[in-house]
């Protein structure tokens, strides 16, 4: 996906930033122009069983990258279940225009929490535009793209009132 991106966008144009708590795997990846970083962090959430000491929030790891007032063109997830005790953290950050996430039906979710998930990006202006079942496992989980469009654009009130 990362050289995907890169060949798309061109090289050097883009940081593209790669988080997977569970080992270091940056020696995998492809880093020709300098601006691929490996971290062995994940998403912290509340209720989520899925955390520990290398475990933070978004808006922390928002912080600890420099990232604050910068746009994030694109926040691509595959967590394997934290999404759904992050989502609503993930559309309120303000500052990213595209989301990739891949949702884990499994024993995560049911029909009202999946509604709760759609409803709450689409109040912060994330709009599905792409869905496509994970060809490996297509009863268990979908990946699902948004886009962010300007509030007033889709009629809905500014986050200031």
């Amino acid at each position: 996906f990362e050289n995907s991106v890169r060949a798309t966008v061109g090289e050097g144009e883009c940081e593209i930033h790669t988080f997977d708590p569970t080992g270091d795997f940056s020696s995998k990846m492809d880093n020709p122009d300098g601006k691929s970083y490996y971290h062995m962090w994940g998403l912290k959430s509340a209720g989520a069983a899925m955390n520990g000491p290398n475990y933070f929030d978004l808006s922390e790891i928002v912080r600890r990258l420099g990232h604050e007032g910068r746009a994030i063109d694109l926040f691509k997830i595959d967590c394997e279940g934290c999404e759904w005790f992050s989502f609503e953290a993930i559309a309120a950050q303000g500052n990213i225009r595209q989301v990739m996430v891949e949702v884990h039906w499994r024993e995560y979710t049911n029909p009202e929490k999946g509604f709760k998930l759609f409803d709450a990006f689409a109040k912060n202006g994330l709009i599905m535009f792409s869905k496509e079942l994970n060809d490996a496992w297509p009863t268990a989980c979908a990946e699902f793209s948004f886009i962010r469009f300007k509030q007033s654009f889709l009629g809905l009130p500014s986050a200031s009132g």
